[in-house]
């Protein structure tokens, strides 16, 4: 049997931070020309924090192709729900015909 080549998913990753601490806003509307430059229209601003780190940070965040790690994670991960799935739905029809047998 020919396995069905998935196609990549884009993923939403931050692809830079940004440090607004004493940002001008001149400095600030630099920054954002050049990710929209970079990144393009459809890329957002978002907060973002640290474990053990009180803090809120802001980072531009875009959608990106998964990389070849998560692609194969993601495949992966789709192949045993759909084994953990295909099990149940056979245990929950064992057990229905179990109980129910034949009967009409």
């Amino acid at each position: 049997m020919v396995k069905k080549i998935e196609p990549r998913k884009m993923v939403s990753k931050m692809v830079q931070s940004l440090d607004l601490s004493y940002t001008s806003l001149g400095s600030l509307k630099d920054n954002i020309d050049e990710a929209i430059e970079t990144y393009g229209k459809d890329s957002w601003l978002d907060t973002y924090n640290i474990p053990y780190d009180d803090s809120t940070y802001w980072g531009i965040y875009a959608k990106v192709p998964e990389t070849d790690e998560e692609y194969l994670k993601r495949l992966k991960d789709e192949e045993a729900y759909k084994e953990r799935q295909d099990a149940r739905d056979k245990a929950e029809f064992e057990r229905l015909q179990k109980k129910f047998g034949g009967k009409k």
